[in-house]
Formats: C-alpha cells, sequence, structure tokens
C-alpha cells in the first residue's frame, strides 16, 4: 500500500530501467484496448527505455518520475516543448506522450500530480498551448484529463493498410 508521501522529481538515467516497465504495463493496457493498432515489437520495452535515455539529453523533453520512500517508481510523464507550425497564433506548444502510474497506485492523486508538475514545466519552458492523446477506452485517464481542463477537440483515425510480416 502507499503511503501518504512520495516525491515527484525530474527524471534521470537510474531511472530508465523502473519507468522502462511502467511503460510495458502501459503498452500491456494498450494492446488490450486494440492489439491491432498498438501492435508493439517483441523488443519495444527495450527500445522504449534506449529512447528514453536519449531523450534525456534533449533540452525540450522533460520526463518526471514519481518516488515512494523506498525507490519504489509509482509512476512517470513524459512530454516536450517544441515550435508550433507556423500557422498557429501559438509560438511554443507542449505535447505529453505518456502519464503512466503503476496500476495498484491508480486513483491517489499521483497522476495528478505528475501531470500538474509537467504542465507547469511546459509552460515555463515557454509552452503556450499543451495536447496530448488518448485512448478512446481509457476513460480513467480522459477524466483525469479533462479535470486539468483538457477538452476533446478532435478525432484521431486509423486504418491498417498492409499486413505486418
Amino acid at each position: 500500500m502507499l503511503k501518504a508521501t512520495y516525491t515527484i522529481r525530474l527524471a534521470s538515467a537510474e531511472d530508465a530501467t523502473p519507468i522502462a516497465l511502467l511503460w510495458a504495463e502501459m503498452a500491456k493496457q494498450h494492446r488490450a484496448y486494440n492489439d491491432e493498432f498498438w501492435c508493439w515489437s517483441t523488443d519495444a520495452p527495450d527500445n522504449w527505455r534506449k529512447n528514453f535515455l536519449d531523450n534525456l539529453k534533449d533540452k525540450d523533453m522533460i520526463t518526471f518520475v514519481a518516488i515512494a520512500p523506498d525507490g519504489e517508481a509509482l509512476g512517470f510523464t513524459q512530454a516536450c516543448v517544441k515550435a508550433s507550425p507556423p500557422i498557429y497564433q501559438t509560438k511554443r506548444q507542449g505535447e505529453v506522450w505518456d502519464l503512466v502510474v503503476s496500476p495498484e497506485h491508480r486513483e491517489k492523486g499521483i497522476g495528478l500530480k505528475l501531470m500538474e508538475a509537467t504542465l507547469g514545466e511546459l509552460e515555463a519552458r515557454g509552452a503556450q498551448s499543451v495536447i496530448l492523446h488518448a485512448a478512446i477506452a481509457n476513460t480513467e485517464a480522459i477524466r483525469l484529463y479533462e479535470k486539468l481542463g483538457m477538452r476533446r477537440v478532435m478525432y484521431r483515425m486509423y486504418k491498417r493498410i498492409s499486413l505486418i510480416d
């Protein structure tokens, strides 16, 4: 059971393995939503871990991790700040790539605190708007994002046009 305290901090290279394991849990959940769209490669968690380590070197990337007093990684967010396309009034846009909280620690405010830290850091780095994608079936996440003032503005559509070997 989660104690009343945990720490939210920027992630470091030492966090790569525990948050890659959290990502793998999220990948399993998404595959259950739709295994055709989320058809991960067998080495996806390891590739995600390597990509995370590369992202730590990118000044536009932000990764927060929630850590329990015993050192266990409870969840993380990953986001970036990038230039908006020139057709928009906003000049810099934040994009949240991932929010993951381990299943046994959900509904305890960790996701909310991770997102608040991420949104604050995106704003501090000049983002004037924030976008993210959420699985249609992930009603928990959608409720959280709406609680944070985000709203649905479009649907992302998908169709596979060739078979995978």
